[in-house]
Protein backbone atom coordinates (compact mmCIF):
# COMPACT_ATOMS: atom_id res chain seq x y z
CA UNK A 1 0.00 0.00 0.00
CA UNK A 2 1.44 3.85 -0.67
CA UNK A 3 -0.09 5.87 1.72
CA UNK A 4 0.42 8.76 -0.56
CA UNK A 5 -2.26 7.46 -3.22
CA UNK A 6 -5.18 6.86 -0.89
CA UNK A 7 -7.71 9.48 0.55
CA UNK A 8 -6.16 10.89 3.03
CA UNK A 9 -7.74 11.43 6.17
CA UNK A 10 -7.37 11.42 10.07
CA UNK A 11 -9.23 8.32 11.09
CA UNK A 12 -10.85 6.29 9.15
CA UNK A 13 -13.25 4.16 11.14
CA UNK A 14 -15.29 0.82 10.29
CA UNK A 15 -17.35 -1.02 13.25
CA UNK A 16 -18.73 -4.21 12.54
CA UNK A 17 -21.08 -5.52 15.11
CA UNK A 18 -22.50 -8.76 15.99
CA UNK A 19 -26.38 -10.31 15.65
CA UNK A 20 -25.99 -11.89 18.92
CA UNK A 21 -27.42 -9.27 21.74
CA UNK A 22 -25.80 -10.57 24.13
CA UNK A 23 -22.04 -9.87 22.56
CA UNK A 24 -21.28 -6.74 21.59
CA UNK A 25 -18.55 -5.81 19.32
CA UNK A 26 -16.44 -3.12 18.99
CA UNK A 27 -13.23 -4.32 16.57
CA UNK A 28 -13.32 -1.79 14.37
CA UNK A 29 -9.99 -0.09 12.63
CA UNK A 30 -8.92 3.28 12.08
CA UNK A 31 -5.90 5.09 10.59
CA UNK A 32 -4.19 7.80 12.67
CA UNK A 33 -2.08 9.56 10.10
CA UNK A 34 1.00 12.39 10.50
CA UNK A 35 3.21 15.07 8.24
CA UNK A 36 3.28 13.96 4.85
CA UNK A 37 0.54 11.80 4.85
CA UNK A 38 -2.05 13.97 7.21
CA UNK A 39 -3.61 16.58 4.80
CA UNK A 40 -3.08 19.26 7.09
CA UNK A 41 0.58 18.31 6.99
CA UNK A 42 0.46 18.14 11.11
CA UNK A 43 1.78 15.80 13.85
CA UNK A 44 -1.26 15.02 16.20
CA UNK A 45 -0.25 12.07 17.36
CA UNK A 46 3.60 11.46 17.81
CA UNK A 47 5.28 12.86 21.27
CA UNK A 48 9.36 13.49 21.68
CA UNK A 49 11.02 12.62 25.11
CA UNK A 50 14.31 11.39 25.96
CA UNK A 51 15.88 9.96 28.76
CA UNK A 52 18.69 11.11 28.69
CA UNK A 53 19.92 12.29 32.48
CA UNK A 54 23.27 14.19 32.20
CA UNK A 55 23.20 17.66 32.62
CA UNK A 56 23.83 18.94 28.72
CA UNK A 57 21.22 17.63 26.11
CA UNK A 58 22.94 15.20 23.87
CA UNK A 59 19.97 14.17 21.78
CA UNK A 60 18.35 17.18 19.71
CA UNK A 61 14.28 17.52 18.34
CA UNK A 62 13.23 18.75 15.36
CA UNK A 63 9.95 19.24 14.61
CA UNK A 64 9.00 19.89 10.58
CA UNK A 65 6.06 19.01 9.20
CA UNK A 66 5.61 19.30 6.48
CA UNK A 67 9.00 17.79 4.76
CA UNK A 68 11.58 20.51 3.47
CA UNK A 69 14.73 21.25 2.59
CA UNK A 70 16.91 23.30 4.99
CA UNK A 71 18.16 23.14 8.45
CA UNK A 72 20.72 24.73 11.30
CA UNK A 73 23.55 22.04 11.35
CA UNK A 74 24.52 18.98 9.68
CA UNK A 75 22.29 17.43 6.50
CA UNK A 76 19.12 19.40 5.96
CA UNK A 77 17.37 16.10 5.47
CA UNK A 78 18.24 14.50 8.99
CA UNK A 79 16.58 18.15 10.42
CA UNK A 80 13.03 17.67 8.75
CA UNK A 81 10.32 15.77 9.44
CA UNK A 82 9.85 14.46 12.93
CA UNK A 83 13.41 13.73 14.16
CA UNK A 84 15.95 13.10 16.49
CA UNK A 85 19.68 14.07 16.27
CA UNK A 86 22.76 13.68 18.60
CA UNK A 87 23.70 17.19 19.44
CA UNK A 88 26.75 18.91 17.62
CA UNK A 89 29.97 20.08 18.68
CA UNK A 90 29.32 17.38 21.85
CA UNK A 91 32.96 16.71 23.06
CA UNK A 92 31.67 14.09 25.55
CA UNK A 93 29.68 12.12 23.41
CA UNK A 94 26.28 10.58 24.55
CA UNK A 95 26.66 8.41 27.65
CA UNK A 96 25.60 4.44 27.27
CA UNK A 97 22.18 3.65 27.60
CA UNK A 98 20.45 7.02 27.03
CA UNK A 99 17.93 7.62 24.27
CA UNK A 100 15.72 10.02 22.47
CA UNK A 101 12.97 9.44 19.72
CA UNK A 102 9.33 10.38 19.10
CA UNK A 103 6.41 7.91 20.12
CA UNK A 104 2.68 7.05 19.34
CA UNK A 105 1.05 5.19 22.22
CA UNK A 106 -2.36 3.42 21.24
CA UNK A 107 -5.44 5.21 22.95
CA UNK A 108 -6.89 2.96 26.00
CA UNK A 109 -8.60 -0.32 24.50
CA UNK A 110 -6.77 -0.31 21.31
CA UNK A 111 -4.00 -2.29 19.66
CA UNK A 112 -1.66 -0.81 16.89
CA UNK A 113 -1.49 -3.58 14.09
CA UNK A 114 0.45 -1.91 11.51
CA UNK A 115 2.00 1.33 10.08
CA UNK A 116 3.63 2.77 6.88
CA UNK A 117 5.70 5.35 6.90
CA UNK A 118 8.51 7.29 5.02
CA UNK A 119 11.46 7.47 6.81
CA UNK A 120 15.22 8.47 7.14
CA UNK A 121 17.71 7.01 9.62
CA UNK A 122 21.38 5.70 10.35
CA UNK A 123 24.81 6.81 12.40
CA UNK A 124 28.26 7.85 10.86
CA UNK A 125 31.72 8.55 11.66
CA UNK A 126 31.41 5.74 14.86
CA UNK A 127 34.18 3.05 14.06
CA UNK A 128 32.60 1.21 17.05
CA UNK A 129 28.66 1.57 15.59
CA UNK A 130 27.54 2.23 19.10
CA UNK A 131 24.51 4.31 17.57
CA UNK A 132 20.89 2.40 16.98
CA UNK A 133 18.44 4.10 14.91
CA UNK A 134 15.67 2.24 14.53
CA UNK A 135 11.70 1.52 15.09
CA UNK A 136 10.58 0.44 17.76
CA UNK A 137 7.53 -1.56 18.39
CA UNK A 138 6.86 -2.35 22.07
CA UNK A 139 11.07 -1.51 22.48
CA UNK A 140 11.72 -4.04 20.11
CA UNK A 141 13.14 -3.29 16.49
CA UNK A 142 10.76 -3.51 13.46
CA UNK A 143 11.86 -2.92 10.26
CA UNK A 144 15.00 -2.49 8.20
CA UNK A 145 18.24 -0.88 10.05
CA UNK A 146 21.25 -0.19 8.80
CA UNK A 147 24.20 -3.30 9.41
CA UNK A 148 27.14 -2.83 12.21
CA UNK A 149 29.48 -3.18 9.13
CA UNK A 150 30.97 0.72 8.29
CA UNK A 151 34.63 1.92 9.70
CA UNK A 152 35.04 4.98 11.26
CA UNK A 153 34.20 7.44 8.42
CA UNK A 154 31.51 5.26 6.63
CA UNK A 155 27.73 6.65 7.11
CA UNK A 156 25.24 3.54 7.72
CA UNK A 157 21.72 4.01 6.40
CA UNK A 158 18.09 2.84 5.53
CA UNK A 159 15.63 4.75 3.59
CA UNK A 160 16.12 8.12 2.10
CA UNK A 161 14.24 11.80 2.11
CA UNK A 162 10.79 11.79 0.09
CA UNK A 163 10.86 12.08 -3.43
CA UNK A 164 14.70 10.63 -3.19
CA UNK A 165 13.65 6.85 -4.19
CA UNK A 166 13.82 5.30 -0.79
CA UNK A 167 10.94 2.51 0.37
CA UNK A 168 7.95 2.74 1.75
CA UNK A 169 7.48 0.19 4.24
CA UNK A 170 4.38 -1.07 5.78
CA UNK A 171 4.61 -3.26 8.27
CA UNK A 172 1.72 -5.50 9.12
CA UNK A 173 1.04 -8.19 12.18
CA UNK A 174 1.54 -5.71 14.94
CA UNK A 175 0.62 -6.04 18.03
CA UNK A 176 1.71 -3.56 19.97
CA UNK A 177 1.02 -0.72 22.30
CA UNK A 178 3.74 1.58 21.52
CA UNK A 179 5.79 2.41 18.54
CA UNK A 180 9.38 4.93 18.83
CA UNK A 181 11.21 6.21 15.90
CA UNK A 182 14.55 7.32 17.29
CA UNK A 183 18.18 6.80 18.26
CA UNK A 184 19.71 5.01 21.39
CA UNK A 185 23.01 4.78 22.91
CA UNK A 186 24.41 1.24 22.94
CA UNK A 187 27.42 1.74 24.55
CA UNK A 188 29.20 -0.55 26.96
CA UNK A 189 29.59 0.68 30.52
CA UNK A 190 32.79 3.50 30.29
CA UNK A 191 32.23 3.93 26.61
CA UNK A 192 30.36 6.94 24.58
CA UNK A 193 28.30 7.58 21.66
CA UNK A 194 30.40 9.84 19.42
CA UNK A 195 28.23 12.93 18.59
CA UNK A 196 29.34 15.36 15.04
CA UNK A 197 31.57 18.38 14.84
CA UNK A 198 29.65 19.41 12.07
CA UNK A 199 27.81 16.54 10.96
CA UNK A 200 25.33 14.61 12.85
CA UNK A 201 26.84 10.87 14.02
CA UNK A 202 23.34 9.45 14.08
CA UNK A 203 19.72 11.01 12.90
CA UNK A 204 15.75 9.26 12.71
CA UNK A 205 13.67 11.79 10.69
CA UNK A 206 10.20 10.15 10.25
CA UNK A 207 8.82 12.50 7.24
CA UNK A 208 5.21 10.78 7.14
CA UNK A 209 3.13 7.66 8.85
CA UNK A 210 -0.21 6.38 8.89
CA UNK A 211 -0.70 4.17 11.95
CA UNK A 212 -3.24 1.70 11.75
CA UNK A 213 -5.48 0.85 15.58
CA UNK A 214 -8.03 -1.67 16.25
CA UNK A 215 -10.05 -1.66 18.71
CA UNK A 216 -9.89 -4.14 21.11
CA UNK A 217 -12.95 -7.08 21.31
CA UNK A 218 -15.48 -5.89 24.41
CA UNK A 219 -17.92 -8.19 25.68
CA UNK A 220 -21.31 -7.09 27.40
CA UNK A 221 -24.18 -9.28 28.58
Amino acid sequence: MNPRGAPIALMVLAVACLSTPAAASAAGTYEVRTCNYNREATNNSWVWSSSDTSPQDDYTEHSSCPYRVGGDGGQPDQESGLATTDTLHLSSGAPPGSNAGWTFTAPPGTTITAISYEGYLGHYLDGNNYWSSALRADGTIIGKICQDTIQNGERCYTGAPPGEGGEIPTITGLNAHTLSFGIDCLAPEGEICVTGASEYSAWAALYGAAVTISERLSRSA
